[in-house]
């Protein structure tokens, strides 16, 4: 399946193997690779964009960069890595780290969830396997992490300036008195 669009993944440290950073996600070695790979990112996807679809879109790119460069730093050159499992070890760590950053209970509680059905894939950033990119799952869940951070703070943000506003709202309406409407002891010139 792979074949000639291969030559579109991530080549490290070759200035044509960038171009494979946002593509290496599409693009997979076999139909065996990609039916893999579709059957956990329909999963995580859905849970990622249970946030928003701006969430989503963030979150995503943030870890395909991370892990594509990271792949084109690190991995060996002479090498190409393809697939959507640097994505896809970036949404599980997403997943398990947004609920703290952001402060959220139901966030927290799904990244218990997320450990328990999917934290074993997470050994993948090991070298174990001859011919799978560790690396681009390395990087994927580094930029889970960075991606969960950066949308878990603006989250929590977001959460204090409406909890700031709502008590404004609450607030009883009080107007600074006027000079005219003053008892005659705090008018400004003293007197009748």
């Amino acid at each position: 399946m792979g074949g000639y669009l291969t030559n579109f993944g991530v080549h490290p440290r070759d200035p044509y193997g960038l171009i494979g950073i946002p593509l290496a996600p599409f693009i997979h070695g076999s139909w065996e690779h990609l039916i893999a790979n579709t059957s956990i990112a329909w999963v995580l996807v859905f849970l990622v964009a249970l946030s928003g679809r701006a969430v989503l879109w963030r979150a995503s790119t943030i870890i395909v960069l991370v892990s594509g460069l990271g792949t084109w730093v690190v991995a060996s050159p002479l090498t190409v890595h393809v697939g959507a499992s640097g994505l896809i070890f970036g949404w599980v760590t997403f997943l398990i780290f947004q609920g703290w950053y952001s402060r959220s209970i139901l966030q927290m509680l799904l990244g218990v969830v997320v450990v328990f059905a999917y934290g074993g894939v997470l050994w993948g950033v090991f070298p174990t396997t001859m011919g799978v990119s560790w690396q681009m799952h390395l990087f994927g869940a580094i930029g889970g992490v960075i991606a969960a951070r950066s949308v878990g703070q603006d989250m929590r943000r977001n959460r204090q300036v409406m909890k700031r506003r709502q008590r404004m709202q609450r607030a009883p309406y009080q107007e600074a008195p006027l000079y005219g409407s003053a008892s005659p002891g705090n008018r400004p010139w003293g007197g009748q």
